[in-house]
C-alpha cells in the first residue's frame, strides 16, 4: 500500500523527484517495522531508542540547511504575529487593510492564498504558532534551527519515544515512521507532528486507562489536523 501510494505520488507532484522519494521511503519504513516485530525486537530497547533518536537527529541535521519545500510555515510565521497583535486570525486575508501594519518583506510576499483566504488552521494548531513566534519570527525558527517548530517536533518525537517504551517495542514502528517524514517536518516546518504528538499520547493514555486524558489528547490533535478524528472508534 506504501509503495501504491507512492506510485501515486509521483504523478501527483510538478516535481517526479518528491513522489520517487516517498516510493524510496518506503524501504525504510519496512526495515524499521519488521526491526520491531517479533522477540528482537523486544529484547534490546535501549539499543533501539538510542538508534531512533540518533537516526532523527542526524536525518534533521541533514534536512535544516535546504529551502523550504512549502510555503506553509510563511503563514503560520503569520498566524502568530496577527495573535501578537492582539487580533483573530480568522477575522481577515492577510492582504485585507486592517493587517496592512503587520506586512515585511520577510513573510508577507511568500504566504500562500494571501489574497483570498484567512488562515485554515484549528485553534491547537494557532496556539503553537504564537508560542513559536514569540521566541523567534524568523521562518528558519519555525523549522527547528531556533527552537520553532524543532521544539515541536522534539516534542513528538518524544511522545513517541515514550509511547516505544512504555509499550515495551511494540510500536517502535510509529516512532521509525515518524522519523522516515521528518522533511516534512525538519525542512518545512508541517504542524502535523504536533497532531501525531497528541494522537499518540491518546492512544497511551487509553492503554492506561486514563478516558479524560485520552478525550483530551485526541480533541487537541483534530484541532491540529481533523483527519485523526477518524481514530476515534479505536479508541472507543
Amino acid at each position: 500500500m506504501l509503495s501504491a501510494a507512492g506510485a501515486i505520488a509521483v504523478t501527483q507532484f510538478d516535481d517526479p523527484n518528491v513522489g520517487v522519494v516517498l516510493v524510496l521511503q518506503c524501504a525504510p519504513y519496512a526495515i524499521a517495522h519488521g526491526s520491531c516485530s517479533g522477540k528482537a525486537g523486544r529484547c534490546r530497547q535501549r539499543r533501539a531508542l538510542a538508534t531512533i533518536l540518533i537516526v532523527g537527529v542526524a536525518m534533521r541535521c541533514l534536512l535544516l540547511p535546504g529551502t523550504p519545500v512549502s510555503t506553509d510555515l510563511f503563514r503560520y510565521v503569520w498566524d502568530g504575529r496577527v495573535q501578537a497583535a492582539g487580533i483573530n486570525p480568522y477575522l481577515y486575508v492577510p492582504n485585507d487593510a486592517a493587517l496592512s501594519s503587520l506586512r515585511d518583506d520577510a513573510i508577507y510576499p511568500f504566504m500562500n492564498r494571501a489574497d483570498y483566504a484567512p488562515t485554515m488552521y484549528p485553534p491547537t494548531s494557532q496556539v503553537v504558532f504564537y508560542l513559536i513566534t514569540r521566541i523567534s519570527e524568523a521562518p528558519i525558527a519555525m523549522r527547528g534551527r531556533h527552537g520553532g517548530v524543532r521544539r515541536a517536533c522534539g516534542l513528538g518525537d518524544a511522545g513517541n519515544c515514550s509511547r516505544c517504551a512504555a509499550c515495551r517495542g511494540r510500536e517502535s514502528c510509529f516512532t521509525l515512521g515518524t522519523l522516515c517524514r521528518c522533511g516534512s517536518f525538519a525542512r518545512s516546518g508541517h504542524v502535523d507532528i504536533v497532531a501525531i504528538a497528541f494522537l499518540l499520547l491518546a492512544f497511551l493514555a487509553t492503554e492506561r486507562r486514563s478516558p479524560i486524558l485520552a478525550g483530551v489528547a485526541l480533541g487537541a490533535c483534530a484541532l491540529v489536523k481533523y483527519f485523526p478524528v477518524v481514530t476515534g472508534p479505536a479508541l472507543l
